[in-house]
């Protein structure tokens, strides 16, 4: 074997070990979401694992959609580790539901302000609007008004910055 060969083989043997790693890793992921274990996520992220892989069936969800529908403490620790690992929380599943809608539709008002403070709602797929959501019969009352008195504050801070920007 030359010498050329036998670095274009271990170049190639490298690369191959990097993405069986990091499929190794997002595997872990998937199974430490599917577990709702925070820990389980945080060793998969720092070991390569793809924060916006997706799996599952009916819908297939990314990584942070599933994080979301875990819910409680250890669903919002996943989401933090998630966010930090630099997740998209625009993604949506195969329905069209993003992490912001997925978070509407429970009772954590934690985790809605956790998602709200990540990433601006979006609206679903379909082109549904932020209000138009929010009227849906199984958005609860509280939830409606924690999104409200956020989006509040928000254009309050935008109106704020450009006032100075001016």
């Amino acid at each position: 074997m030359t010498v050329h060969s036998q670095s274009h083989s271990q170049s190639l043997h490298a690369g191959l070990s990097g993405e069986l790693a990091a499929a190794a890793a997002t595997e872990a992921l998937r199974r430490a979401i599917d577990a709702g274990d925070a820990a389980g996520t945080a060793a998969a992220l720092g070991h390569g694992a793809d924060a916006d892989a997706v799996w599952g069936e009916n819908p297939s969800s990314p990584a942070l959609v599933q994080a979301v529908a875990i819910g409680g403490a250890s669903g919002r620790g996943m989401v933090r580790l998630l966010y930090q690992a630099g997740a998209d929380g625009t993604l949506a599943d195969e329905f069209g539901v993003t992490p912001w809608a997925a978070t509407v539709k429970g009772e954590d008002l934690e985790m809605a302000a956790l998602v709200l403070d990540h990433d601006s709602p979006q609206p679903l797929g379909d082109g549904t609007t932020v209000h138009t959501f929010l009227r849906e019969p199984f958005v609860s009352e509280a939830m409606r008004q924690h999104v409200h008195r956020w989006l509040l504050e928000d254009d309050q801070a935008k109106f704020k910055k450009e006032e100075h920007e001016v």
